[in-house]
């Protein structure tokens, strides 16, 4: 609780003091007045503390970016004096802004139920609010300020891209046709246990089975010529571009979602790899439990990272084998990581580059410098790169059918 106006508490001040050392009817009524009229103002705010009650809560617990989401401010008056005023101002920051808070008034015994809709265009885990709540005595004189968060979190999904397409190289070819692609042991697929020779790697001990046996057994697992997919997001803050919905990020976490859903019906493996402020690395899986997991983790991937792609993915490449497929999305195309995803190449590894236009999502933003030349020179060594932008420019290339009107490749 605060005084509102400091000017009445000198003036009663003044009037005790008047009322005490003048005596006399006048100068005593006018300091009983003004004192009872201070003392009854902080009573009634102060009862007004404990009997209203604010509650501020989302009307669901996930939404997709894009969706709108009920905000309910609820305001319950439990006591016997009346709320003479009573302002609501959002404190959210969220898009769009509030009204300017406008003052009400709630009598006694008395609710009232707020709702706002907000449009969400960002992914992440939100909690409504908060709201600031100010309410206090018919004279002004108090007042109680309170700021009132949700009680519970909500999540924003990434909008799934609608991607039906993708220029991945087979590597199960149909019939006898001659190849150099070498079968690869799937590690999510157990084919059957066996007795430990030697030459066997003790990274596929069996232990359960070799204790219960009495022996080593090791996992042996089923050969597969298709590929993996593994999904590499540029995340570093300094090549972001556009804002809200319409921004780098947000295609990019779009982009993986669709393309992890494409894998899974195409029963491909599917793994995620970022760097924002902490490190996100999804080992290559398959089925909805995955996609599920893979979709967890796009929510918490923020674009503050501040290490370049080329320098994490440098380390990060020894863990690839020539049986997946990398595909790199990212808003900036420069000559170091040309040069690291055509080495990527030459060790075997499929290489797709998605590279999100930033000049499209931001007027402010130009090309980057030998844009056109890097991609000719990484088409050459196999590697195909795909310019996609803000405007729907490049997307037929992810879609056997022309997509729906709206956001470019966003179902």
């Amino acid at each position: 609780m605060r005084l509102r106006s400091p000017t009445f508490l000198l003036l009663a001040l003044a009037a005790v003091l008047f009322g005490v050392n003048a005596g006399g009817p006048f100068p005593s009524l006018t300091a009983y007045v003004t004192s009872g009229t201070l003392l009854l103002a902080w009573v009634w705010t102060w009862l007004l503390g404990r009997t209203l009650s604010v509650t501020l809560s989302a009307e669901g617990r996930r939404f997709t970016v894009g969706d709108q989401a009920p905000i309910t401010l609820y305001v319950e008056n439990q006591g016997p004096l009346p709320v003479p005023r009573l302002e609501l101002a959002d404190r959210s920051g969220l898009d769009p802004p509030a009204a300017p808070p406008q003052p009400m008034a709630l009598g006694p015994f008395a609710e009232r139920r707020l709702t706002r809709t907000l449009v969400l265009d960002r992914r992440g885990r939100y909690r409504a609010g908060p709201v600031e709540v100010a309410f206090g005595d018919p004279f002004g004189l108090f007042e109680i300020r309170r700021r009132v968060h949700g009680g519970r979190r909500f999540v924003v999904y990434p909008r799934e891209a609608r991607v039906t397409s993708l220029p991945l190289r087979c590597r199960q070819p149909f019939g006898r046709v001659p190849t150099r692609l070498r079968a690869h042991q799937d590690p999510t697929s157990i084919a059957d246990v066996r007795p430990m020779v030697p030459g066997d790697s003790p990274r596929f001990i069996h232990w359960k089975a070799s204790a219960r046996r009495g022996e080593l057994h090791v996992k042996e697992f089923e050969l597969r010529a298709s590929t993996e997919i593994m999904l590499v997001l540029d995340m570093q803050q300094a090549v972001q571009a556009g804002t809200g919905g319409r921004c780098t990020d947000e295609t990019a976490a779009s982009l993986a979602l669709g393309i992890a859903r494409f894998a899974l019906r195409r029963d491909l493996p599917v793994g995620l790899l970022a760097l924002s402020s902490r490190r996100v690395r999804l080992a290559p899986g398959r089925g909805r439990r995955h996609l599920w997991e893979l979709r967890e983790r796009l929510v918490d991937l923020q674009p503050d990272g501040t290490v370049p792609l080329a320098r994490w993915l440098a380390r990060e490449a020894a863990a690839l084998t020539p049986a997946s497929s990398l595909v790199v999305i990212t808003p900036r195309l420069d000559r170091t990581l040309a040069r690291l995803l055509l080495r990527i190449r030459r060790g075997g590894v499929d290489v797709i580059v998605l590279h999100l236009l930033a000049e499209t999502f931001d007027a402010g933003r130009g090309p980057e410098p030998f844009r056109a030349g890097l991609r000719d020179m990484m088409a050459a060594h196999g590697i195909a790169v795909l310019g996609l932008g803000a405007d729907g420019q490049g997307w037929d290339a992810l879609q056997e059918t022309p997509p729906e009107a709206g956001v470019p490749g966003v179902r």
